[in-house]
Protein backbone atom coordinates (compact mmCIF):
# COMPACT_ATOMS: atom_id res chain seq x y z
CA UNK A 1 0.00 0.00 0.00
CA UNK A 2 1.30 3.42 -0.89
CA UNK A 3 1.31 6.06 1.78
CA UNK A 4 0.83 9.68 0.94
CA UNK A 5 2.74 12.51 2.62
CA UNK A 6 0.97 15.10 4.73
CA UNK A 7 1.71 18.86 4.82
CA UNK A 8 5.40 19.72 5.06
CA UNK A 9 5.80 20.92 8.66
CA UNK A 10 9.48 21.62 8.43
CA UNK A 11 10.68 25.22 9.03
CA UNK A 12 10.65 27.45 6.00
CA UNK A 13 14.45 27.55 5.93
CA UNK A 14 14.66 23.77 5.91
CA UNK A 15 12.17 23.55 3.06
CA UNK A 16 14.12 26.18 1.14
CA UNK A 17 17.37 24.28 1.56
CA UNK A 18 15.70 21.06 0.52
CA UNK A 19 14.47 22.80 -2.62
CA UNK A 20 17.99 24.01 -3.42
CA UNK A 21 17.46 27.63 -2.33
CA UNK A 22 20.05 29.19 0.03
CA UNK A 23 18.91 29.30 3.63
CA UNK A 24 19.28 32.23 6.00
CA UNK A 25 22.87 33.25 6.60
CA UNK A 26 24.49 34.06 9.90
CA UNK A 27 24.72 37.73 10.62
CA UNK A 28 21.62 38.57 8.58
CA UNK A 29 19.87 39.39 11.84
CA UNK A 30 21.32 41.25 14.86
CA UNK A 31 20.08 41.87 18.37
CA UNK A 32 19.47 45.47 19.24
CA UNK A 33 18.62 46.62 22.72
CA UNK A 34 16.52 49.67 23.40
CA UNK A 35 15.45 51.15 26.65
CA UNK A 36 11.67 51.21 26.64
CA UNK A 37 11.51 53.80 29.41
CA UNK A 38 13.51 55.21 32.32
CA UNK A 39 11.54 53.28 34.93
CA UNK A 40 13.68 50.20 34.53
CA UNK A 41 11.75 48.51 31.73
CA UNK A 42 13.99 47.15 29.04
CA UNK A 43 12.70 46.10 25.64
CA UNK A 44 14.79 43.71 23.62
CA UNK A 45 13.93 43.76 19.97
CA UNK A 46 15.32 41.72 17.10
CA UNK A 47 15.66 43.85 14.01
CA UNK A 48 16.99 42.80 10.61
CA UNK A 49 20.44 44.23 9.96
CA UNK A 50 21.17 46.22 6.83
CA UNK A 51 22.88 44.63 3.91
CA UNK A 52 26.58 44.03 4.10
CA UNK A 53 27.21 46.33 1.24
CA UNK A 54 25.70 49.33 3.02
CA UNK A 55 28.69 49.76 5.32
CA UNK A 56 26.78 48.82 8.48
CA UNK A 57 28.58 45.66 9.52
CA UNK A 58 29.13 44.27 13.04
CA UNK A 59 31.35 47.24 13.99
CA UNK A 60 28.65 49.69 12.97
CA UNK A 61 26.12 47.82 15.07
CA UNK A 62 28.43 47.88 18.09
CA UNK A 63 28.90 51.63 17.67
CA UNK A 64 25.13 52.15 17.44
CA UNK A 65 24.56 50.19 20.65
CA UNK A 66 27.34 52.16 22.36
CA UNK A 67 25.73 55.46 21.38
CA UNK A 68 22.38 54.23 22.62
CA UNK A 69 23.92 53.18 25.95
CA UNK A 70 25.59 56.57 26.40
CA UNK A 71 22.30 58.36 25.72
CA UNK A 72 20.43 56.20 28.23
CA UNK A 73 23.16 56.75 30.84
CA UNK A 74 22.98 60.54 30.42
CA UNK A 75 19.19 60.50 30.72
CA UNK A 76 19.38 58.42 33.89
CA UNK A 77 22.02 60.74 35.33
CA UNK A 78 19.82 63.80 34.74
CA UNK A 79 16.84 62.04 36.31
CA UNK A 80 18.91 61.04 39.34
CA UNK A 81 20.08 64.64 39.72
CA UNK A 82 16.51 65.87 39.70
CA UNK A 83 15.54 63.28 42.30
CA UNK A 84 18.46 64.26 44.49
CA UNK A 85 17.50 67.89 44.24
CA UNK A 86 13.89 67.12 45.12
CA UNK A 87 14.99 65.09 48.16
CA UNK A 88 17.19 67.99 49.29
CA UNK A 89 14.14 70.28 49.34
CA UNK A 90 11.84 69.12 52.16
CA UNK A 91 8.10 69.20 51.40
CA UNK A 92 6.63 72.59 52.22
CA UNK A 93 9.90 74.51 51.88
CA UNK A 94 9.64 77.89 50.17
CA UNK A 95 12.30 80.18 48.78
CA UNK A 96 13.13 83.21 50.88
CA UNK A 97 12.68 86.66 49.38
CA UNK A 98 15.78 88.10 47.69
CA UNK A 99 16.20 90.66 50.50
CA UNK A 100 15.95 88.09 53.30
CA UNK A 101 18.07 85.56 51.39
CA UNK A 102 21.02 87.93 51.79
CA UNK A 103 21.21 86.86 55.43
CA UNK A 104 22.28 83.40 54.33
CA UNK A 105 25.64 85.06 53.67
CA UNK A 106 27.94 84.97 56.75
CA UNK A 107 29.01 88.60 56.41
CA UNK A 108 25.44 89.84 56.07
CA UNK A 109 24.34 87.77 59.02
CA UNK A 110 27.14 89.20 61.15
CA UNK A 111 26.11 92.67 60.06
CA UNK A 112 22.50 91.94 61.01
CA UNK A 113 23.52 90.81 64.49
CA UNK A 114 25.73 93.85 65.00
CA UNK A 115 23.37 96.55 63.75
CA UNK A 116 20.04 94.87 64.57
CA UNK A 117 18.03 97.00 62.10
CA UNK A 118 14.84 95.06 62.82
CA UNK A 119 13.52 92.35 65.14
CA UNK A 120 14.80 88.90 64.20
CA UNK A 121 15.48 85.47 65.63
CA UNK A 122 18.50 83.29 64.98
CA UNK A 123 17.59 79.73 65.86
CA UNK A 124 20.05 76.91 66.44
CA UNK A 125 18.04 73.79 65.61
CA UNK A 126 20.64 71.32 66.86
CA UNK A 127 20.47 69.42 70.13
CA UNK A 128 20.96 71.17 73.48
CA UNK A 129 24.40 69.61 73.90
CA UNK A 130 25.51 70.82 70.48
CA UNK A 131 24.18 74.29 71.21
CA UNK A 132 26.00 74.58 74.53
CA UNK A 133 29.23 73.41 72.95
CA UNK A 134 29.23 76.49 70.73
CA UNK A 135 26.58 78.61 69.03
CA UNK A 136 26.28 81.81 67.02
CA UNK A 137 25.89 84.84 69.32
CA UNK A 138 22.25 85.81 70.07
CA UNK A 139 21.00 82.45 68.75
CA UNK A 140 18.37 80.60 70.73
CA UNK A 141 18.05 76.82 70.78
CA UNK A 142 14.96 75.06 69.46
CA UNK A 143 15.63 71.53 68.12
CA UNK A 144 14.40 71.04 64.57
CA UNK A 145 11.97 68.26 65.50
CA UNK A 146 10.12 70.51 67.98
CA UNK A 147 10.20 73.85 66.19
CA UNK A 148 6.86 73.12 64.51
CA UNK A 149 5.23 72.88 67.94
CA UNK A 150 7.31 75.61 69.55
CA UNK A 151 8.15 78.32 67.00
CA UNK A 152 10.33 81.19 68.24
CA UNK A 153 7.58 83.80 67.82
CA UNK A 154 3.84 83.86 67.07
CA UNK A 155 4.35 86.64 64.53
CA UNK A 156 4.68 84.98 61.15
CA UNK A 157 6.17 88.04 59.43
CA UNK A 158 9.23 88.16 61.71
CA UNK A 159 12.64 87.43 60.20
CA UNK A 160 13.92 84.02 61.35
CA UNK A 161 17.32 82.54 60.47
CA UNK A 162 17.86 78.85 61.21
CA UNK A 163 21.09 76.84 61.18
CA UNK A 164 22.45 73.49 62.29
CA UNK A 165 25.60 71.39 61.90
CA UNK A 166 25.38 70.46 58.23
CA UNK A 167 22.29 72.13 56.79
CA UNK A 168 20.01 69.09 56.77
CA UNK A 169 18.16 69.83 60.01
CA UNK A 170 17.93 73.54 59.28
CA UNK A 171 16.27 72.78 55.94
CA UNK A 172 13.70 70.64 57.74
CA UNK A 173 13.15 73.34 60.35
CA UNK A 174 12.57 75.93 57.63
CA UNK A 175 10.06 73.65 55.92
CA UNK A 176 8.19 73.19 59.22
CA UNK A 177 7.98 76.95 59.77
CA UNK A 178 6.96 77.55 56.16
CA UNK A 179 4.07 75.12 56.62
CA UNK A 180 2.93 77.14 59.65
CA UNK A 181 2.73 80.25 57.50
CA UNK A 182 5.97 82.00 58.41
CA UNK A 183 7.00 84.13 55.46
CA UNK A 184 10.55 85.24 56.29
CA UNK A 185 12.48 82.11 57.18
CA UNK A 186 16.09 81.93 55.98
CA UNK A 187 18.13 78.72 56.02
CA UNK A 188 21.71 79.69 56.91
CA UNK A 189 22.81 76.07 56.69
CA UNK A 190 25.90 74.84 58.53
CA UNK A 191 27.35 76.68 61.52
CA UNK A 192 30.76 76.01 59.98
CA UNK A 193 30.01 78.86 57.55
CA UNK A 194 29.92 81.35 60.42
CA UNK A 195 33.08 83.50 60.39
CA UNK A 196 32.80 85.08 63.80
CA UNK A 197 33.24 83.83 67.34
CA UNK A 198 30.91 81.31 68.92
CA UNK A 199 29.61 81.31 72.46
CA UNK A 200 29.36 78.36 74.83
CA UNK A 201 26.67 77.62 77.37
CA UNK A 202 22.94 78.10 77.53
CA UNK A 203 22.97 81.91 77.33
CA UNK A 204 22.39 83.25 73.79
CA UNK A 205 24.73 86.14 74.60
CA UNK A 206 25.48 89.17 72.48
CA UNK A 207 27.54 89.66 69.36
CA UNK A 208 31.20 90.31 70.27
CA UNK A 209 32.01 91.35 66.71
CA UNK A 210 32.47 94.83 65.29
CA UNK A 211 29.96 96.42 62.96
CA UNK A 212 30.91 95.70 59.37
Amino acid sequence: MAYGHGPDCRPRGARAQAAGAPGPRRGDESLRVARASLDGQVAVATMPARGRGSGHGPLGEVAAVARLSIGVFCALAVTAGCLCWSEAQPPGAKAASPADALYADPDNLQNLISKQPEPFYIVDVRTSDEYQAGHIPTAINIPWDTIGEHPPTPYTSTLIIVYCASGIRSAKAKAALDKLGYTRVVDFGSISRWKGQTLKGEDPGECPCKTL
